[in-house]
Formats: C-alpha cells, structure tokens, sequence
C-alpha cells in the first residue's frame, strides 16, 4: 500500500506539472494564432479603407494617420495579453524563463541600435522599408520598455508559484 499513495504523491505533482506546462504553452501559442488573425484582419481592413475611401483619405490625411497610429498602439497592446499568459506559463521553467529574459535582453538592446542607424542619412531620408522599420521599432519603445518593467515586477514580487515550490 505505502507504493501506492508514494505512488499517487509522485504523479500528483511532477506529472501534472509537466503536463499541463506543455498544454498551456499550446494555449499560448494558440492565443498568439489568434492575435495574429485580428491584427492581419485590421491592417487589411484598413488598407481597403485607404483604398475604398482615397478622396477622403487625401483630404483628412492627419486623422488618418492618427487613426493608424491608434491602430498600431491597439495591435501592440493587444500581444501584450498572450506575453503575459506567456510569462504566467513559464514562471515555473527555469530553462525556458532564461531563454525567455535572452529575448527581450536582445529586443531592449534594439532601441539603441536602431536609434544609432537611423541618425544615417541614407537610412531616414527616403522610403526605405529599413528606416520605417528603425522608426517604428524607437517609437514603440515606451511600450516595450513597459512590457519590460511588468515583467520585472512580476518576477520580483510573485517569483516562483506554489507548484514550483512543492516540487523539490
């Protein structure tokens, strides 16, 4: 009997951690699936918009361009929620929570690289597909150095959850 409930004990916790890990990561990256098929769905939307409405367009060209600003800082903040089901998943693995800090150390360094090579001439006059990439990039900092700063905190103040404590 004793290898029974030793038994029970060892799969109760180990097993359901393991997984359940890899389904919710399924769930994650379900969520991002769909994220993905919004913001594709909105950026075409408003292309056609552009190309259904052009007089207006031309003749409102400041508030077209604010709605699209609107859009981009919609679509930004609408991937924040997967990020952060993201980051509640991984808590728990050391390995994928390194792998994890390893990206977003290399997306926080790409600010000033992309403030450095903009300051080009060649790169920031023109219709460069690079320049409007740098661009975007420096002017979405704010919101990556605040997706930043949430999960520092997370990490800080909640650590490792309760199964992640009952394990060893």
């Amino acid at each position: 009997m004793p290898t029974v409930s030793h038994r029970r004990d060892r799969i109760a916790i180990p097993v359901d951690f393991k997984l359940h890990h890899y389904r919710k990561l399924r769930w994650v990256a379900a969520a991002y699936g769909v994220v993905l098929a919004i913001s594709v769905f909105l950026v075409v939307w408003r292309y056609l918009q552009y190309r259904w409405h052009a007089q207006d367009a031309d003749l409102y060209g400041g508030m077209w361009a604010g709605g699209d600003m609107i859009l981009g800082v919609f679509l930004f903040c609408l991937f924040l929620v997967p990020t952060f089901a993201l980051v509640l998943v991984i808590r728990d693995s050391e390995p994928l929570y390194t792998r994890y800090a390893k990206v977003l150390l290399g997306l926080g360094l790409s600010a000033p690289l992309s403030l450095g090579l903009i300051s080009i001439p060649q790169v920031n006059q023109g219709q460069s597909l690079l320049g409007w990439v740098f661009f975007w990039r420096i002017l979405g900092s704010p919101f990556v150095f605040l997706g930043l700063a949430g999960v520092g905190y997370w990490h800080a103040f909640h650590g490792q959850s309760d199964c992640a404590r009952m394990r060893y």
